[in-house]
């Protein structure tokens, strides 16, 4: 089964077709948008009104770091202020006498695709990925959620949740068939990626759980015992496969 990963917004992707993902590869990286209010007439000692009379640069042109911005000239020489980072001028404002500069973060954010399998293909709208002997089953819709994308192998809890151990939970997802508070503190304290279940799971879950659509799906999760699982949040469906 082929799935697609999209690409977020301002996103790069950082995986090429023939690659192998596992749950930790980064598949995209972005740069968060950053906006700057520079303080232009009250350095230069004029009135907010006079901003137009002393600025290098309009709404909508782009400034690189170090560049004079704006520049006041008298007797004796000339004050100019200049842009600490680069970017676009957004808002030029004559009441306040201060301009708004929109560019990009210097920090660069990865996102994983919680997913393990094959590049197939990339294109303008994201990846897509081959799963090895999936099968897809609806989710219920969650919110406040971080993660559009999360997975994991898997480890399917058939016995007392009280006997849980860090090698079943660590870095896993738990199918189970009721996500208790207990359950879900425990994985969460443990390390685990996330939560599977087939009943009603517990409100305002602060660690990452879904609810299947049908909780009859349940039974034909258990019985296929695939390997590994991802969850793709913002669609509302489960993939459960092997490794490639």
């Amino acid at each position: 089964m082929r799935v697609q990963i999209q690409l977020p917004e301002h996103g790069r992707i950082l995986v090429a077709s023939g690659d192998v993902l596992d749950f930790s590869t980064p598949i995209f990286s972005s740069k968060t948008e950053t906006q700057v209010v520079v303080q232009i007439t009250s350095r230069l000692r004029i009135r907010p009104e006079k901003i137009f009379s002393v600025l290098q640069k309009s709404i909508g042109d782009s400034v690189k770091e170090h560049e004079v911005i704006a520049q006041k000239k008298g007797w004796l020489g000339s004050d100019k202020i200049l842009i600490e980072s680069s970017g676009v001028i957004k808002e030029i404002c004559h009441e306040d006498g201060t301009v708004v500069i929109s560019g990009e973060s210097a920090d660069l954010y990865t996102q994983q695709g919680g997913i393990k399998g094959e590049v197939v293909s990339v294109d303008a709208e994201g990846v897509t990925v081959l799963l090895k002997d999936a099968r897809k089953f609806d989710l219920l819709p969650v919110s406040d959620v971080k993660s559009t994308y999360w997975g994991g192998s898997c480890y399917y809890l058939d016995t007392s949740p009280y006997n849980l151990t860090i090698e079943q939970i660590s870095g896993k997802v738990n199918v189970v068939h009721e996500a208790t508070p207990y359950i879900l503190t425990k994985c969460d304290a443990l390390g685990g990626v996330g939560v599977v279940t087939g009943q009603t799971m517990p409100k305002h879950a602060t660690f990452p759980c879904v609810q299947l659509q049908n909780s009859s799906d349940f039974e034909k999760i258990i019985e296929l015992k695939k390997k590994n699982c991802t969850v793709d949040v913002h669609n509302h469906i489960i993939y459960f496969y092997n490794d490639p």
